[in-house]
């Protein structure tokens, strides 16, 4: 028993020690927590503190990015994103300063600065204490935030400024007079204004206002207005492209949003945890702004020039014009009437009256501003007329069908199976024997049609293909037009329609896909896909990507390129020539005119053109001019004044691209046929070097009062309509030819709404 006590208190004492130290261990430990804690309190506490605080989220702001600038070859910026401001109100903060005066100064501020209603910021205040985020005016400019700010800016009282003056003085008057020059010097460095980037210089001149703070935010502007509109396209909110280069390059102009993450910290100051935003990049255009305005100067005098000339409006129903360099499938230019101002995109008054406006409905609306903005150059098709008269010869010429030195009979008229009474030519007399050449020089109906008749059906559609037609050219442009189904193919292709297929007639063509091609047949041969943009730089000017020129396929050889190239000289330079009024002086340059009648037939409407390469020995630009029912009396004849708008772009346009002339300027330039390009065309008949004629009705015989008294040779040898009808209506009537598309409105792209616009 007494052995049993001896063991409990032994057990008792052994406990109460190992008590004792644990606890004392538990203390150390507990000391040393606490001196652990005040350490990193001492060396980090802030750091720790701000951490904490920045996830207990007080206010979330999306930073926006800055969209990518589209520039010009030459780096003119055409598109770009401007800084600007929302001011926001921040009713928490505001009220949490429980400071009436600096609140009432805040309301009366912004409601002078900004034309704000104090009544609606006064109720906003009172039904959304807690609110943190309200934008009480958009896009404003520096100059708005900054005469908002100077009203909360601490300024010295006048007897502060007082003082400091007269320290000032005083220390001058001390200073010796020998260091007055030293001094002069120092005051006007201290004077001179040193440039500081914008992101520091906001820093330095922002104010903290607490209640109130500027968001960051970016406006698209274009600095050329409606220069190239089709082309670069506009944004609407949300950085959205629509039509054009901002269209097509949407994803790789925006950029990441960014994202400002704010707390408070113990004084209430608003602290703010910044994940900076990722801006877009930038397109380095292949336009030059330049030939551009030089481009659209002449579209506009043109139209003015013939303004209710032969009927009420425009000079013309419409009218475009493009320049490619043919070794790159650059474009240089590119534009269509009508102009519309990319600042103010869905502005309709340039083009209806109020009235009208007034009266047009969501749909009506949009429909009216999709026309507007529709790109003719790539979306619209229409048939093409003589200017595809070189393919044809080319087709011929590479499939050793033709070998150039052929000879043709024109009696002015073909006669084919399916237009029994013959298929008319432009000079309803004939022109008489002609060279492949010649034909080509004088527009020849009958001699293509003989020619189409020789290269046959299957060869003349394979080269349809070969030269890109019916095909996209995947331009890098959105809403381009799909003709694949507006060319004959070979199995449906009936004599009447290779006829008239050979000079252009009954088949539909895009403005690209007629320019790209042309390129192919006097570069070599040699078929580039047409392209708008060359580079695509990052936000601080370093390259993302370099778009080559892509060479897609060889459609002829150099030799028949050569050939071609010879026939399209002498058309310019030729004493028969159609295009005579292309001619540069001093430079030696090569194109073909066309004249198209339009559907329907009987409307005597006519869409007149020019395509174009200079110089002669190594082309480096190809222009290619279409009116749409030029706005004078004798649309048939029209031609010319496709080939003077051509004439007088180039005159400007090869100097500036540094193309000297290369041959003699002749004195009396202005006496051989060369005019103003925007004057207008009065007598038809004197078209492409020929003296004035009394041509009658247009299609009569000389027995019903035609030209009395012309011979075949010096009839009328200019371009005229392309679409002579066969004498027995055939290829207009549509049971006979089999034309595979609907002939009322061949301008009609088969995918209207590719390039269309929703709100």
């Amino acid at each position: 028993m007494a052995n049993n006590k001896k063991k409990d208190k032994k057990f008792t004492r052994t406990m109460q020690k190992k008590l004792v130290v644990l606890f004392a261990g538990i203390i150390v430990v507990f000391i040393g927590l606490n001196v652990r804690i005040a350490q990193i309190n001492a060396k980090s506490g802030d750091e720790y503190t701000k951490s904490v605080l920045s996830q207990q989220e007080y206010t979330s702001t999306v930073l926006p990015y800055r969209r990518g600038d589209i520039v010009d070859r030459k780096g003119t910026v055409l598109a770009t994103s401007e800084r600007v401001f929302n001011v926001i109100l921040d009713t928490k903060q505001l009220l949490a300063t429980k400071d009436e005066a600096h609140i009432n100064k805040v309301i009366s501020s912004l409601v002078s600065c900004f034309q704000l209603d104090e009544a609606q910021i006064r109720q906003y205040i009172s039904e959304n204490p807690d609110n943190a985020y309200y934008i009480l005016k958009k896009q404003l400019t520096k100059d708005d935030k900054d005469a908002f700010e100077d009203l909360f800016r601490e300024k010295k009282d006048d007897k502060t400024k007082a003082a400091d003056k007269k320290d000032a003085d005083d220390t001058k008057a001390d200073e010796p007079k020998d260091s007055e020059a030293e001094d002069g010097a120092a005051v006007a460095d201290a004077d001179t204004d040193t440039e500081v980037p914008e992101e520091e210089e906001e820093e330095v001149s922002s104010v903290s206002i607490k209640g109130v703070w500027f968001e960051k935010d970016y406006v698209r502007k274009y600095p050329y207005g409606s220069l190239a509109a089709d082309e670069i396209g506009f944004t609407s909110s949300g950085n959205v492209g629509n039509g054009g280069m901002e269209g097509y390059y949407n994803s790789t102009l925006n950029g990441i949003n960014g994202r400002e993450y704010g707390y408070l910290n113990d004084e209430l100051e608003l602290e703010r945890t910044v994940k900076e935003a990722i801006d877009g990049n930038t397109l380095v255009s292949t336009l030059d702004v330049n030939i551009q305005s030089i481009v659209e100067k002449y579209i506009r005098e043109f139209n003015e020039a013939h303004r209710d000339e032969a009927r009420p409006g425009d000079g013309s129903k419409l009218t475009a014009v493009m320049m490619m360099n043919p070794n790159t499938g650059e474009v240089l230019a590119m534009a269509s009437t009508p102009e519309w101002d990319l600042n103010n995109p869905r502005d309709l008054t340039p083009f209806y009256s109020e009235e009208e406006i007034a009266a047009m409905d969501d749909e009506t609306r949009m429909d009216a501003l999709n026309k507007i903005w529709r790109n003719f150059c790539i979306s619209d098709t229409y048939e093409p007329g003589s200017t595809s008269k070189p393919f044809t010869i080319a087709s011929g010429l590479e499939t050793g069908k033709l070998n150039g030195n052929e000879t043709f009979v024109c009696d002015g008229k073909q006669v084919v199976p399916g237009a029994p009474k013959g298929i008319a030519c432009v000079n309803r007399y004939g022109h008489g024997l002609l060279t492949i050449e010649g034909a080509i020089n004088v527009s020849c109906n009958d001699a293509l049609m003989q020619m189409a008749a020789i290269i046959g059906t299957e060869n003349f559609c394979r080269y349809q293909e070969i030269f890109g037609f019916g095909q996209k050219t995947r331009i890098d442009l959105p809403g381009e037009a799909n003709t694949s189904g507006m060319l004959y193919t070979a199995d449906k292709m009936k004599p009447v329609d290779l006829a008239t297929n050979s000079f252009g007639q009954n088949y539909n063509v895009t403005m690209i896909q007629q320019i790209s091609a042309f390129c192919s047949v006097i570069n070599g041969g040699y078929y580039y896909q047409p392209h708008m943009v060359s580079r695509i730089l990052d936000a601080s000017g370093g390259t993302v990507q370099n778009i080559d020129p892509i060479l897609l396929k060889q459609t002829i050889s150099e030799k028949t390129s050569a050939t071609l190239k010879q026939y399209l000289y002498t058309t310019v330079s030729g004493e028969k020539g159609t295009a005579k009024k292309a001619a540069v002086p001093g430079y030696k340059v090569g194109g073909k005119t066309g004249t198209a009648e339009k559907y329907p037939r009987e409307d005597r409407n006519f869409l007149v053109s020019y395509l174009g390469y200079a110089p002669f020995d190594k082309p480096q630009v190809v222009i290619y001019v279409v009116i749409d029912e030029p706005n004078v009396e004798e649309q048939n004849h029209a031609s010319s004044l496709a080939c003077e708008m051509a004439n007088g772009i180039l005159s400007e346009v090869l100097p500036y691209m540094n193309i000297f002339p290369t041959e003699e300027i002749p004195e009396d330039t202005a006496q051989d046929g060369q005019q103003d390009p925007a004057s207008p065309q009065t007598d038809p008949g004197a078209q492409d070097g020929q003296e004035p004629q009394d041509t009658g009705t247009d299609g009569q015989s000389p027995e019903e009062g035609g030209q009395d008294g012309q011979t075949p040779e010096d009839g009328q040898d200019g371009e005229g309509a392309d679409s002579q009808a066969p004498e027995d209506g055939g290829p207009e009537d549509e049971e006979d030819d089999g034309i595979p598309y609907s002939p009322p409105d061949t301008q009609q792209s088969q995918e209207p709404d590719q390039n269309q616009v929703e709100e």
